[in-house]
């Protein structure tokens, strides 16, 4: 019996010990991965000082995805001072692509990345070496050098002056208030994808955007101010066939009010448009239904059709006066974007040509 628990107890002291040495091995593992934890984890400004960088720090399942989240994270440094219109960037690629006098390089972000929750396109973003955690999270440190990128900041805000400039002359030097409001318009793009440019400029290198700023040669309110002036002079008639309440001649002339144009009874332009409703019988329990076509038309003096556009579809309701009233709203979304889309690339057109 002694000489069983004499054996039992040197099992249990040798279990003991070989749980102490797993133990060991493990914190030793653990203490490993911990210096192996980089410095610009905790403090990216050690490596790359606030004067000369700007960084953030981003994580994600792939090397990808932690650039892409560094890249938005470093993106949104610049949030709170640069606004971002989407209907100008927009319309600055369309302007871009048509046009030998805009440059395509312009419009081409350098290591260009996806942004995520975020609405700032940066050029010249760089991406530092990653790291791994336990949990095998990868995380990426995106950086932009000031200096350098600085650099090619003022060689792209050079170029669109350039650009604005050229466009400003040749509206100026227009007799057609059409095709100068077109000129002067495409400067106005131009010219707030600058100030785009502009502002985040002054995050990167406040002493660099002061002297570019102040030696762009060009006025953005005053051409802001022109385009104004000139949008009042052209004026538009708005007709709708078969709109019996004028909802969707209202909508129409909302997108008119909007650009800043004037209605008129001696116009420039001619919005034609007719709208039709029919009951369908669908058999979808107590729902009904209203089918609706579109017809638009938009002509000058001498009858030359500049925009055409025709939809339709079908909406329902708990009544046909419901189905009606969400078919308007959905002629309202065509107006508001396809029609309005068109209308702007028509000016925009006058450019292209």
């Amino acid at each position: 019996m002694k000489k069983f628990i004499i054996i039992v107890t040197l099992l249990l002291m040798a279990l003991l010990l070989f749980n102490c040495s797993q133990s060991g091995q493990n914190l030793g593992s653990a203490n490993a991965k911990s210096k192996n934890r980089p410095d610009w984890m905790d403090n990216p400004h050690k490596q790359y000082p606030d004067a000369q960088y700007l960084v953030a720090i981003g994580a994600g399942d792939t090397r990808q995805d932690a650039e892409n989240i560094a890249a938005g994270n470093l993106s949104r440094i610049f949030e709170s001072k640069v606004k971002v219109d989407h209907t100008m960037k927009e319309r600055y690629k369309s302007l871009s692509k048509g046009t030998k006098f805009v440059s395509e390089e312009l419009t081409t972000e350098s290591n260009e990345n996806v942004n995520i929750k975020s609405d700032q396109s940066l050029v010249n973003v760089q991406f530092g070496k990653s790291y791994t955690d336990k949990m095998a999270r990868i995380h990426v440190l995106a950086y932009l050098n000031r200096g350098k990128t600085a650099a090619i900041y003022a060689e792209k805000i050079s170029t669109a002056n350039d650009q604005i400039i050229f466009f400003s002359d040749k509206g100026e030097n227009n007799e057609d208030v059409v095709e100068k409001y077109a000129y002067m318009n495409a400067a106005l793009i131009v010219s707030l994808n600058n100030k785009m440019l502009l502002d985040q400029l002054s995050v990167i290198s406040p002493a660099d955007y002061k002297i570019i700023n102040a030696n762009k040669g060009y006025n953005h309110n005053e051409i802001k101010n022109t385009v104004s002036d000139l949008a009042q002079k052209i004026t538009f008639s708005v007709n709708v066939e078969n709109d019996s309440d004028d909802k969707v001649k209202i909508l129409l002339e909302e997108i008119i009010s909007e650009l800043n144009f004037n209605l008129s009874n001696d116009p420039i332009l001619n919005i034609d448009g007719e709208v039709s409703y029919e009951d369908l019988d669908l058999q979808r329990g107590n729902l009904k239904f209203v089918g609706w076509n579109l017809d638009i038309k938009m002509t000058n003096n001498n009858d030359d059709v500049l925009i055409t556009i025709t939809e339709k579809g079908r909406e329902g309701g708990l009544d046909r006066t419901g189905a009606k009233r969400n078919a308007i709203k959905q002629i309202g979304k065509v107006i508001s974007k396809k029609f309005k889309g068109q209308l702007t690339g028509y000016f925009d057109g006058k450019v292209i040509k």
